[in-house]
């Protein structure tokens, strides 16, 4: 493949993983973590594509001012895409702590529930003898 290529092939798949990160930022939005958890699936695989062709150029040799433009663009895509992806961790960590707080009230609810209402232990046997 020629090196042109491969920098195409690169940055189409770098647009599709920026793509899918603006939808995983309106799925986080609208807090459907069971679409979110597909989608994360399909940027990895797009990631993993990306290494790939990462490794066959490491393989040429590269004429940087000849590939600057497709550099450029590439560079360009990639940082809105860590841009959207550290929104959308700043969402979730606050969604974290957000849950942490639930589970812990949840807690403390139920351990006051005990204090008040404490578990009755039975005190006749359990088994009858039914024969006497």
């Amino acid at each position: 493949m020629r090196v042109t290529d491969l920098f195409e092939q690169k940055k189409e798949t770098l647009q599709q993983i920026h793509d899918l990160t603006q939808d995983i930022k309106y799925v986080v939005e609208q807090e459907d973590y069971d679409q979110l958890e597909e989608l994360l699936d399909k940027r990895q695989s797009l990631m993993n594509k990306v290494n790939d062709v990462d490794i066959e150029l490491q393989g040429l040799k590269i004429d940087a001012t000849a590939n600057n433009t497709f550099l450029n663009e590439i560079k360009d895509i990639l940082k809105e895409t860590i841009e959207l992806d550290r929104e959308i961790k700043a969402r979730l960590g606050q969604e974290m702590v957000s849950l942490k707080q639930k589970i812990k009230t949840l807690r403390g609810n139920k351990n006051l529930k005990q204090a008040y209402y404490p578990q009755q232990r039975q005190n006749s046997g359990y088994f009858i003898d039914r024969k006497k």
